[in-house]
Order: structure tokens, then sequence, then C-alpha cells
């Protein structure tokens, strides 16, 4: 499992990242989940195997932090998750989302 530090909230949001040369797969976990835990049987199908896949505990859930200084909303992840993706280096990709997770867009 990896983490991705929030400077300014001063916590850390973990994520599992499975290598794959296709375009990369975001997995968003919803309000009903656990988190990342979730999604390894869907992101292990052989179909997707030579896609990268990101597995996201999103914050205040799962693996990653819960941050009491958080506003728990969908702007919030929003503001987080694109500084994520963007440090990772990804142009493009295949959001994967449930519940909450196909609110981040």
């Amino acid at each position: 499992m990896k983490e991705y530090y929030l400077h300014e909230l001063n916590c850390r949001m973990r994520y599992y990242d499975f290598p794959g040369n296709d375009i990369p797969i975001l997995f968003l976990h919803g309000l009903g989940c656990a988190g990342s835990f979730d999604y390894p049987q869907v992101a292990a199908q052989r179909e997707l195997e030579g896609h990268r896949r990101i597995l996201v505990d999103l914050l205040g859930a799962g693996y990653s932090d819960k941050p009491e200084n958080f506003e728990y909303n969908v702007r919030s992840h929003v503001s987080y998750l694109k500084a994520f993706v963007e440090s990772l280096g990804i142009k493009e990709f295949v959001l994967f989302g449930h519940s909450l997770g196909c609110h981040i867009v």
C-alpha cells in the first residue's frame, strides 16, 4: 500500500497502485463501502490485467487518515484527488466509481 501526503491537511490518503501499460483505472469507493479492500476481485479480473489499476481509500475511510479538519463533501474530495492524480502524472484515466465515488468527477 502506498500513501499520498496532503500537506494542507497534514494527513495521508492511502492507495494501491497495480502496474499496467493500458489506460489507468481509478477505483473510488462509495459511502457504504469500507475502502479499497472492496475492489481487489474486480481489479484482478483477467480483462483488466493490462491496465494500471489504482484503488483509493478516500479520506475518512479504509486505511486513509480521518482528519478532523476536513470537510467531508464531494468538492473537498475532488480537490485532493485532482492533486493526487496530477502527482501520478496521469493525463487520462477511466473512473470506476461506486456511490459517492461516482460523484467525484
